[in-house]
């Protein structure tokens, strides 16, 4: 499983941030939409209720170097979950794939070609969740 966020909007601090964590195919377990201004690891925090209540067989989360510090100790004390945090190494130039993270990348490489998804357009976050789910239904059904 694998977790990661994207900004809707714009990199900008007036959007949303997605946060999704994902299977290995890269169909989602969890969708959580925040404002742009919390960081990762905050937003992290309420997918993992969502986490333990949607797979009940999770053992491994993968995750940046964002969800470090306080969220990885809590994905290892409290949910007994073993968490792994891939970096690019320093000395390597341009795009590497992460071990285990090009799933989660792939499925916000997904959702942009769906248009509702491609701005901040909803007034209400539980909308843009909502609309997100309707996007990976149609990824499924297609």
């Amino acid at each position: 499983m694998n977790i990661e966020t994207g900004i809707d909007g714009g990199n900008h601090i007036n959007g949303r941030k997605r946060h999704l964590a994902v299977d290995s195919l890269g169909l989602p377990i969890a969708i959580c939409v925040s404002a742009a201004d919390i960081h990762d690891s905050v937003g992290g925090f309420d997918l993992l209720w969502r986490i333990e209540k949607n797979s009940s067989g999770m053992k491994l989360i993968r995750t940046d170097m964002a969800y470090r510090g306080e969220f990885s100790d809590t994905v290892e004390k409290y949910y007994k979950w073993n968490i792994e945090i891939t970096q690019k190494l320093p000395t390597v130039k341009g795009f590497v794939p992460q071990t285990g993270r090009w799933q989660v990348e792939r499925s916000f490489a997904w959702l942009n070609f769906f248009r509702r998804l491609d701005k901040d357009h909803e007034r209400l976050s539980e909308s843009s969740v909502a609309f997100i789910q309707v996007a990976f239904i149609n990824i499924l059904l297609k």
